[in-house]
């Protein structure tokens, strides 16, 4: 489609308002009403993505609700591509009002039996949405009485036509989705499913965090199967036992005790709308920024011809770790941190948790001699430009962090740009710092990729996307990451409109809790700088590789959408 064009001989197409890996969102005029609409398509279409688009329409063409977004119409274009049309929305998702400001307990209640209400409409005719979190709720006009719910893409339609999933397909997103769903067995998963997720969103906005939350999805879910929810009162103290209460039964583990529907939890909320905040709410973890935690990296000092000069030529004043003990007078101020938003990747797999276990760094495995993973010296640039400016204390306190004497002599070395040297540290000073600064691992790590990118695009490898366009991002990703490590394979698994696929062999498993955030963070950056397109990241450990040197690798897989 393109603009201009009309569909169906009425929505004349007035712009693409978005771009996703399978699809567009068309903004369109429709003759018949002269209101705008959003039409949605589906790019390419194999059997599955196009049954389940399809389901969309079906379950939205049953439902006329005020709190569901209004179905207009749906068909096949010219060009053999399905769309969906619906109403167009002006206003801002719940996942970026989180991002934006925390909401008061009384806004949350309401906000929740709104779509509690939404949701009993859907069950009434036996419809389970399935995907019920903060992206998939609308706030028109910024407005929490004109909430609209969104995208019923994965939910169930009690027919017999409605076979789309089979024992063991998971369906729904980790730190929202019920325990049954993450089982994967959809003979259990009826409206008491989004109940549960209901439950996840309603805590979020009440306490900050959803409460299953972790470094990467299969830490999710293990938590999800594993462990009872918190209670809300844990997290916020001003919370009254009876609402406390509700959201523990609607977070239950077994379906049979929980309330039954949406209608249920509704009456249950609405018994609590005369609560009011007592305590000003809990900032949200989706609030902080990379900016937060990690500045920017400065510009370089004009290049050397010395291709063995240190940091000092990258970093003005500081060639080592050890000189970051000056008093701070001495050393080089910080600029002005970029605003730029950072959201949670995916991560490694469960066998390393930094959440609950701050110092998991100490025990990594580390071979005697020289390390088969090593990295080039600049990628420590970032670490020593945030040692110097904004950890307090310097060098002597992210060096006090460690037990190892042999850890810490090293970090005191001085570090050549140009040169090779071994991988562990760089984790072990990354996962330490952010330990003293008091932020999650994921997110220190993104800024760091984020930082880093900006720097490369700028300076260090300036030649290597400078003019680029986003169909070279493949082939200069791999060049710029094979000169920074000196391990792994990456290779581009699939290249096609709005999506590159990365496979990267050989990565050490100890590394994920670093290594996947920080890949997320810089490959989105770059292309964002490259490209000017705006990217969603998703960086995932696949299976195990093989075995180094004792040390156990993995293939990670990275899905780049934009």
């Amino acid at each position: 489609m393109r603009t201009g064009d009309v569909v169906d001989g009425r929505f004349a197409i007035l712009e693409r308002a978005g771009v996703g890996g399978m699809g567009s969102v068309y903004r369109a005029l429709d003759r018949q009403t002269t209101k705008l609409v959003a039409i949605k398509v589906l790019h390419a279409p194999d059997m599955t993505s196009q049954a389940r688009f399809l389901k969309e329409a079906k379950a939205l063409a049953g439902l006329e609700h005020p709190h569901v977004v209004r179905y207009v119409t749906h068909g096949i274009s010219s060009d053999s591509e399905p769309y969906l049309v619906m109403e167009w929305l002006e206003g801002e998702s719940l996942d970026r009002r989180l991002t934006r400001e925390p909401l008061r307990l009384e806004d949350s209640l309401d906000l929740a039996r709104r779509i509690a209400v939404a949701l009993g409409s859907a069950h009434t005719r036996g419809i389970v949405h399935r995907d019920v979190k903060p992206s998939n709720v609308f706030l028109v006009d910024g407005a929490i009485d004109k909430v609209r719910l969104l995208d019923f893409g994965i939910a169930r339609l009690d027919d017999a036509s409605s076979g789309l999933t089979r024992t063991g397909n998971v369906l729904g997103t980790p730190g929202y989705m019920a325990p049954e769903q993450a089982r994967g067995d959809k003979r259990y998963i009826d409206a008491r499913a989004d109940v549960f997720s209901l439950g996840c969103l309603l805590y979020e906005c009440l306490s900050g965090q959803p409460p299953f939350h972790g470094p990467h999805p299969m830490a999710i879910i293990t938590k999800l199967l594993a462990e009872d929810a918190p209670r809300l009162r844990s997290s916020r103290h001003d919370v009254p036992e009876a609402l406390d209460a509700l959201v523990a039964r609607m977070l239950a583990k077994e379906p049979g005790a929980r309330p039954a529907d949406g209608a249920a939890v509704a009456a249950a909320l609405d018994a609590l709308s005369n609560l009011k905040s007592v305590e000003p709410p809990p900032p949200s973890i989706r609030s902080r920024t990379y900016a937060d935690v990690f500045p920017s990296i400065p510009p370089s000092a004009p290049p050397s011809s010395d291709p063995t000069i240190g940091m000092a030529a990258t970093m003005p004043g500081l060639s080592s770790f050890r000189e970051l003990s000056e008093p701070a007078a001495q050393r080089p101020s910080s600029p002005p941190p970029e605003p730029r938003s950072s959201r949670m990747v995916d991560l490694p797999p469960p066998s390393v948790s930094p959440a609950s276990d701050r110092r998991w760094f100490e025990r990594l495995p580390r071979p005697a001699g020289r390390s088969p993973f090593r990295v080039k010296g600049i990628a420590y640039k970032g670490m020593l430009h945030y040692v110097s400016t904004r950890l307090d204390g310097g060098m002597p306190s992210l060096t006090n962090t460690f037990r190892d004497p042999i850890l810490r002599e090293y970090l005191t070395q001085p570090f050549l740009a140009s040169s090779f040297y071994d991988f562990f540290p760089l984790v072990a000073a990354s996962a330490g710092c952010a330990s003293l600064a008091n932020v999650q691992l994921e997110l220190f790590a993104q800024g760091q990729g984020r930082a880093q990118a900006k720097y490369d695009a700028d300076h260090a490898y300036r030649s290597f996307v400078q003019g680029r366009s986003i169909d070279d991002f493949p082939s200069r990703f791999r060049l710029i990451a094979q000169r920074y490590y000196d391990f792994g394979e990456w290779e581009a698994n699939s290249f096609s409109p709005g999506t590159i696929t990365f496979v990267q062999r050989g990565i050490p498993a100890w590394a994920i809790p670093w290594y996947s955030p920080l890949q997320s963070g810089y490959i989105s950056t770059l292309v964002d700088l490259v490209s000017n397109k705006r990217t969603s990241v998703t960086v995932y450990p696949t299976r195990r590789d093989g075995v180094i040197e004792g040390i156990q690798t993995v293939i990670l897989e990275m899905d780049v959408s934009y």
